[in-house]
């Protein structure tokens, strides 16, 4: 995952100390922020653990650890004057007013509070604002990073609770309207194209890349240009009449690879699901359509490449996929054996 200057901690491994460190507690508080994509209210504000830490929680209270250790350090300022509770332990206390779009707002001001407060300091330079007594920007740096790293632990395993949970015929919560499985057709191009957007575009931390960008540049543009070909074969999810998700597999020479690339009788998969319907059980049910479908044909394999920091990886672990090539500093490839 990109910091927030676009990097990550595999690109400055020649740069100062520093610089490193930043990468890092960019890249784990990105994380942080990414726990909650695609769950619903209650879903971020469910509590599978006797404590209050919710995934909810865990934003809000590292927005709370934000300004403790880079505000209230750096600054001196108290943490009743910057309206911060004295005990860490009440910053994971939810109000009838926290929601997914205040606590990743809090979140984001906070950490660019931070990236403020450091910029003209080095790590020898002594923070006084804290009740521990004078302390290294080097100590702070490390104890951010620890806690932050934690949280990202716990964070993951609640998420995946979460998900689990998520029944794959039955949207929760939707009153009994579910989703539909239908193989895709040569009029679903279009549908196609959006979710290839959704899929390039899946962190919210980057740049997006427009629609006529990602159609029309090479390192894209094959996974879809000239649907259906002969050997394509896709699924598309449906509910209440409206497409919301799809997955695809297409066959691509070793002239031409995908980021997955493992052998041209390997066919490599795309999937996306829209934003509304994430973390609702969609993208597993495409995964085992698809795969029965590719089954049925005579498929031995599918491959995909997936970022490290994007959640789906444990999706496509938990469905059979198992990584084959990390070389690449940021993705994994992985396959599928159909079997």
């Amino acid at each position: 995952m990109a910091s927030q200057q676009g990097r990550t901690s595999y690109d400055v491994t020649a740069e100062p100390l520093q610089v490193q460190l930043e990468a890092f507690l960019d890249e784990h508080r990105a994380a942080l922020r990414g726990c909650l994509d695609g769950l619903t209210e209650e879903q971020a504000r469910r509590r599978l653990v006797p404590s209050q830490t919710t995934l909810l929680g865990l934003v809000k209270h590292a927005a709370y650890a934000e300004q403790v250790w880079f505000g209230e350090a750096i600054t001196g300022r108290s943490r009743g004057e910057m309206g911060l509770p004295p005990k860490a332990a009440d910053a994971f206390l939810l109000t009838p007013e926290d929601s997914i779009e205040s606590a990743r707002r809090a979140h984001d001001q906070a950490c660019a509070a931070s990236r403020r407060a450091t910029a003209g300091l080095a790590l020898d330079d002594e923070l006084t604002g804290h009740w521990l007594g004078p302390l290294p920007l080097r100590w702070v740096y490390l104890h951010a990073l620890r806690e932050f790293a934690q949280h990202c632990g716990h964070a993951d395993i609640l998420r995946e609770q979460i998900l689990s949970e998520v029944d794959d015929e039955q949207v929760p919560g939707g009153g009994g309207t579910g989703y539909s499985i239908r193989p895709a057709v040569a009029a679903d191009a279009g549908f196609l194209g959006d979710m290839l957007v959704e899929a390039t575009n899946w962190s919210a931390e980057w740049r997006p890349k427009s629609r006529e960008h990602i159609l029309s540049a090479a390192d894209t543009a094959h996974y879809l240009t000239g649907w259906p070909r002969g050997t394509d074969l896709g699924v598309i999810a449906e509910a209440d009449g409206q497409s919301v998700g799809a997955a695809w597999i297409r066959f691509l020479p070793e002239t031409d690879p995908g980021y997955g690339f493992v052998a041209a009788d390997v066919p490599e998969l795309t999937i996306g699901v829209a934003a509304a319907w994430r973390g609702r059980g969609v993208g597993r049910a495409l995964l085992r359509a698809l795969a029965s479908q590719a089954r049925a044909r005579g498929i031995g394999r599918i491959s995909l490449s997936v970022e490290r920091k994007n959640h789906a990886q444990r999706l496509y672990l938990s469905e059979g996929y198992r990584i084959v090539d990390s070389s690449d500093p940021q993705s994994d490839t992985m396959v599928k054996e159909l079997g």
